[in-house]
């Protein structure tokens, strides 16, 4: 039984994967396809090798089928969600909002504003880094500063990814026919390790991918497989760095994400832990109120109300366990919240309403960039663009930095 879901849960991952092709009718490396590439080995570890280490008798552990059952439907519940939000778009040609903000931004601007996002990068990381663990302790061990060091200060380490990811696309793009991966890999690798955050490292190895196909598809066939073991070594570096030693049994022990759903599903399944009801959804409403504004901000509230059921005292130590399997959709409304949750969610409409906007309407021209090519780009694929700002905030963060993009455009215009 246990076998079968497995086979299930991992078949039903491959779901961006038969949208970009059957859907879309993209070629099979494409954007999406490249994204999911590099993330199934990830994947596999947590559905599978994770588990074998962590759950004992897993295959016969009740919370880990449960858990792998409610992949499945979630997993069902993005891919439709997908199709519906890509029809939806065409059939409201929601391009028009993308066509008023076609006016060509030249190489030079997109060097100008790639320079402020650097600054901007700068100042974030310091603030982040010297508020408690010491910005010279944090250059030595980014890991650790990473998992223990960002309380009270994850409005500066938000900022400091989202600058740093839009000034790396905005020096991807700022070439009209021969993007320079390698030179700018260089530059910017470095600047990802000090955040510390492994997966953050990696969604720079595919963007240069995808920013590559968008100039020479052909060629990303070549580099694919060139470039994904590298990718996975740095990943190892990283997160052996701050351990003092260092095992592949301690590497696939990271991936407990289901080791923790499986904990919720049992616990779930026996009545010892009941749905919260829309507590999760409300409270989440706190991520909006920075803790530096605000001391008294409770440290449990969204899902870290389920986290603190399994950890106590975790939230308030500055590192909180991640649950996987769907624990965060479901633990509010069950298998209504679940599929309601992933099928309207923030994957299913970039998913959906980005490829049509992206591949259907070609909005995307890297030989004539515009404001709505670097939005559709910071939006879909741009390394963790946004990441760990709440809705509104996220929406700030892009409109701001298209505002600055902007700025130097005019600033250029008038400068002729």
């Amino acid at each position: 039984m246990s076998e079968t879901f497995i086979f299930f849960a991992l078949s039903t991952s491959l779901w961006p994967v038969l949208f970009s092709v059957y859907i879309v009718r993209l070629p099979f490396i494409n954007p999406i396809t490249l994204e999911f590439i590099f993330n199934f080995p990830v994947i596999i570890a947590t559905i599978l090798i994770g588990p074998i280490f962590l759950i004992d008798d897993c295959l016969n552990n009740n919370g880990y089928i449960y858990a792998l059952l409610v992949t499945v439907v979630q997993n069902l519940s993005f891919f439709f969600g997908a199709i519906f939000f890509y029809k939806i778009s065409n059939i409201l040609n929601i391009e028009r909002i993308f066509i008023k903000n076609t006016t060509p931004i030249s190489r030079f601007q997109i060097l100008y504003a790639e320079k402020f996002f650097i600054l901007i990068f700068i100042v974030a990381f310091y603030l982040t880094s010297s508020a408690e663990f010491g910005f010279l302790n944090w250059i030595q061990n980014p890991r650790l500063g990473y998992q223990m060091y960002r309380s009270g200060q994850g409005h500066w380490y938000a900022l400091s990814i989202s600058s740093l990811s839009a000034a790396i696309t905005c020096r991807f793009f700022s070439y009209k026919n021969n993007p320079k991966i390698f030179r700018t890999f260089i530059f910017y690798i470095p600047l990802a390790f000090l955040l510390g955050s492994k997966a953050y490292l990696l969604s720079i190895f595919i963007f240069a991918l995808i920013s590559l196909w968008f100039y020479k598809p052909k060629k990303v066939n070549l580099l694919l497989f060139l470039v994904l073991p590298i990718s996975f070594a740095v990943l190892i570096f990283n997160f052996s760095y701050s351990s003092d030693s260092f095992s592949y049994i301690q590497l696939f022990q990271y991936f407990d994400y289901y080791k923790n759903a499986s904990d919720y599903y049992s616990d779930y399944l026996n009545n010892k832990i009941h749905l919260f009801d829309g507590e999760i959804i409300f409270s989440s409403l706190w991520e909006y109120i920075p803790r530096s504004i605000y001391p008294e901000k409770p440290y449990i509230y969204g899902g870290i109300l389920v986290a603190d059921i399994f950890f106590p005292g975790a939230a308030l130590a500055g590192h909180t366990p991640a649950f996987g399997a769907g624990v965060l959709q479901f633990a509010d409304f069950g298998w209504v919240g679940l599929v309601l949750l992933s099928f309207l969610s923030v994957k299913s409409i970039i998913a959906g309403a980005g490829s049509y906007l992206i591949f259907r309407c070609n909005l995307i021209n890297v030989r004539k960039l515009n404001l709505a090519s670097i939005a559709l780009l910071l939006i879909s694929f741009s390394p963790q663009f946004g990441i760990f700002f709440p809705g509104l905030y996220y929406w700030s963060v892009l409109i701001l930095s298209l505002a600055v993009i902007r700025m130097f455009q005019k600033k250029t215009i008038a400068s002729i």
